[in-house]
């Protein structure tokens, strides 16, 4: 599943990455750490309890061994090096006629007096051992960024195995695939890209490409972007001193003020902590449901959106936090009957315009918060049939397309840019712009990739035996044209 995701924009990714090297000191704090781990891992095993099963009926009677009983009687391994003849019947071998054994095993190498001769610097000129750097430059080449290119992060979690993993999206040519994954040590919960340098990089010039990444330990870790191979953070935040008491469920930082970074946890709180003080010193909300996103509102820097477990999405300002009535709170939407608001994001470009997902309803949708009667109306309700969906954010360099994960492990983007009820509430101008092959791209339905153009034909065929008829032109209208009945629907402000 794809728990989290967070788009890097274009020309901020190192264009040529590079592999990390660590010194013997570091990779030895490795091995401590990984063993202090396992042994508390052992401690905590041995501690528990022994589980009972009252199910399971226990039989004190043993059933005899029988010591001389052969299992690989059946393969004759006493004669398992004899030869045999046609009728399996054994056969005589005269070892004096047989060739020396040297020969025969370098039968197969017949210029084999050669390969000894080559030694030390002389294996560069060693016909048989080629020391072409070509797949190292290949390798090279394969990880290069363009810089008109997206990376997109996605925090995913396959068979109990969580992993950051890197896609690189080339939206002109509508691909995207994974470029490098980082292991992680636990399951994350949520993540968030940083465009300041911290670590070992802090105070260098330059912009930082950095993701800190939140999991159910109650802190939360910095990882370098622009690194491969990487095997640890380059920071951690919390420990002892921590605002949240329990997992570290949401995280994102102030879109002007970058030290400053709001959080949510399972322990049904969101704190917002200045990480220049001590984190003690911090505004907190609790609530009644459980918080499943916080996110700033990047057009006011003093408000910001929660998400809950209930469905609800609820819009705060902090300078009314002593508020007693309210606690600041300006509205509130009912975004997802009967599901949990899993995901919500803020539209970088257009006021007033947020996107959330829902998991059991499976559902996309787009909001205006403040439409021309001054209340929150549905715009955009789609089912995308990827599954339960835990995470969509708009992409921060083009008019509308979003990036959307769940627990089909599949990462999706959708253009909206040419939807009509999209265009008609935000007022977008598409004259001169190039209309997408397809709205919906993913990892695997890109141009790149081995079955690429197998999966085009596919759908291709379906679609003439279903008797669509639509040209490859077309096929963007059955999304840009799908957006609810109830999409003009007014939600008044609480």
């Amino acid at each position: 599943m794809i728990s989290a995701l967070a788009w890097v924009r274009k020309g901020i990714a190192a264009q040529q990455p590079v592999s990390v090297q660590y010194t013997d000191e570091e990779l030895l704090q490795f091995q401590k750490e990984a063993q202090e781990e396992l042994d508390a891992a052992k401690l905590a095993l041995n501690s528990a309890p022994p589980k009972q099963d009252n199910d399971q009926q226990i039989d004190n009677k043993t059933t005899p061994v029988n010591d001389n009983f052969d299992d690989l009687a059946e393969f004759d391994m006493d004669n398992y090096d004899n030869e045999v003849n046609e009728d399996n019947e054994p056969v005589d071998i005269d070892i004096e006629q047989q060739p020396p054994q040297e020969s025969t095993a370098l039968a197969m190498f017949s210029n084999s007096s050669h390969l000894l001769q080559f030694k030390g610097d002389d294996q560069e000129t060693d016909p048989y051992i080629d020391l072409d750097d070509g797949d190292n430059q290949s390798e090279i080449e394969e990880l290069e960024v363009d810089p008109r290119d997206n990376m997109i992060i996605t925090a995913k979690t396959e068979l109990d195995i969580s992993t950051l993993e890197i896609y690189i999206y080339e939206s002109e040519m509508e691909n995207l695939y994974v470029h490098h994954d980082i292991m992680l040590p636990s399951l994350p919960l949520c993540i968030e890209w940083i465009g300041h340098k911290l670590g070992k990089q802090k105070g260098t010039p330059g912009i930082g490409n950095y993701v800190a990444v939140g999991t159910f330990e109650p802190t939360i870790e910095i990882w370098n972007l622009d690194i491969v191979d990487v095997m640890m953070p380059d920071l951690t935040l919390g420990g002892k001193q921590r605002s949240n008491l329990d997992k570290v469920q949401t995280v994102q930082w102030h879109p002007t003020q970058t030290p400053v970074l709001v959080s949510g946890s399972f322990d049904k709180s969101v704190a917002i902590v200045d990480t220049r003080t001590d984190a003690k010193n911090c505004i907190m909300y609790n609530f009644d449901s459980d918080v499943e996103g916080v996110t700033w509102d990047i057009h006011n820097e003093n408000c910001f959106y929660s998400n809950f477990e209930s469905g609800q999405v609820v819009y705060y300002d902090i300078r009314f936090k002593s508020n007693q009535e309210n606690n600041g709170r300006l509205f509130t939407i009912d975004a997802h009957t009967n599901s949990s608001c899993s995901a919500l994001d803020v539209h970088p470009t257009i006021k007033n315009c947020i996107v959330t997902a829902g998991t059991n309803d499976r559902t996309v949708k787009i909001w205006n918060t403040q439409n021309s009667d001054k209340n929150v109306s549905l715009v955009v309700s789609r089912d995308l049939n990827i599954g339960k969906l835990f995470t969509a954010k708009f992409c921060p360099d083009s008019d509308f397309e979003i990036a959307i994960g769940g627990d089909g492990g599949s990462l999706i983007t959708w253009d909206l840019s040419f939807n009509p009820g999209i265009v008609s509430s935000f007022g977008i101008n598409n004259e001169g712009k190039k209309r997408k092959t397809k709205p919906v791209v993913t990892a695997s339905s890109g141009n790149s990739g081995a079955n690429a153009d197998d999966e085009k034909t596919e759908n291709l065929i379906a679609e003439l035996q279903s008797g669509a008829g639509l040209s490859v032109g077309d096929n963007d209208d059955s999304l840009d044209d799908d957006y609810s009945d109830d999409s003009d629907d007014d939600y008044d402000m609480n």
